[in-house]
């Protein structure tokens, strides 16, 4: 797996169990179970320092970490502070059907994918002028 970078992970889990990737040369390695007929849940969660948010409108061009191995399914939530909306997105990934899409919490989504970095472009509005 490699993250974005300028990334810091700060958790790995594996099927439930708290796991500490193995670094080398800006690529982190872990072990799955043996395979069975279950899927192996993989959940990371990482932070990265952005530049600030326009204090009127903009974009931010987002990505999460390439991974070498077969997804199934991926849910990737994103947040923006209270004082914005999402106005738009773009980009290899799909928005949640559960979701609206002026909310600053955005649910996207992404099914049968390997070898491939889930990004996306989002244009955002601070709420004052949306209306």
């Amino acid at each position: 797996m490699q993250l974005p970078t300028g990334a810091e992970l700060l958790l790995a889990k594996v099927s439930g169990l708290a796991i500490t990737p193995v670094s080398k040369d800006s690529l982190l390695s872990f072990d799955l179970p043996k395979p069975t007929d279950e899927l192996s849940r993989v959940l990371f969660s990482y932070t990265m320092k952005l530049e600030p948010l326009d204090p009127v409108s903009g974009s931010l061009a987002l990505a999460l970490p390439l991974v070498d191995l077969f997804i199934d399914h991926l849910d990737w939530t994103l947040t923006l502070p209270d004082a914005y909306d999402i106005e738009a997105i773009d980009g290899n990934v799909e928005r949640g059907s559960d979701q609206e899409l002026s909310e600053g919490l955005m649910h996207l989504v992404k099914d049968l994918c390997r070898n491939e970095r889930p990004s996306i472009e989002l244009y955002y509005r601070r709420q004052e002028l949306s209306q």
